[in-house]
């Protein structure tokens, strides 16, 4: 069942098994203990499966446990469900520090971040095949929200490499990120999108 909430961060307190992203799809973290989050793990490898046929499911479960043991404050595993709850996106995330002021070339640095910064890393999304941008846009609304609730001024879409339905990096493109590297790409999540670019315009709230 899909949850309604004012805080993403119950989904993290394990409040909630899943958070609304809009009309279509919820978020869920995956790897919790029980018979549902057997069950979400089980639907999130059809997907994964069809993705990364080297991956076995025995690889899957035990990944899956392994972030199931981490803090969900501090690193996970998460997949993007429809109201059926089959997952049609699924993706790691960790929380690093991103570089000081100037420190990296490429970034888009806002001058009030004069100090370190916490990064939420998004990493190796896998996407079904689904028309439209709407995926991409349940993408960018999970990690804007997901770093609000982590505190990370500072995202990073991890692409893999030549694993992303056509499209996919022009649509995120949409949503606030800017590209870094072919397979990088980048969010400052309090910069107005006006000062990211033309082709920016800003994420729809939930």
């Amino acid at each position: 069942m899909i949850g309604e909430l004012a805080d993403f961060g119950d989904l993290l307190r394990h409040r909630v098994p899943t958070w609304a992203i809009d009309d279509l799809f919820a978020i869920r973290v995956l790897g919790r203990p029980g018979p549902d989050g057997l069950a979400a793990a089980a639907k999130a490898y059809v997907l994964v499966s069809l993705v990364r046929p080297e991956l076995s499911a025995k690889s899957w479960a035990a990944l899956t446990r392994h972030y199931g043991r981490r803090s969900p404050w501090r690193a996970g595993l998460m997949a993007i469900e429809d109201r059926r709850g089959y997952a049609h996106a699924v993706f790691r995330y960790e929380v690093d520090t991103a570089p000081p002021l100037g420190a990296r070339t490429g970034w888009v640095v806002d001058p009030d971040c004069t100090g370190d910064c916490r990064l939420l890393r998004v990493q190796e999304p896998l996407l079904a095949s689904v028309p439209g941008e709407g995926l991409e846009r349940a993408l960018a609304r999970s990690a804007e929200s997901l770093a609000d609730a982590l505190r990370c001024p500072w995202i990073s879409l991890e692409l893999p490499a030549g694993e992303l339905r056509d499209g996919s990096a022009a649509n995120l493109l949409k949503f606030g990120f800017q590209e870094l590297s072919v397979t990088v790409l980048t969010r400052a999540l309090a910069t107005p999108p006006e000062r990211l670019g033309a082709a920016v315009r800003p994420i729809a709230t939930c």
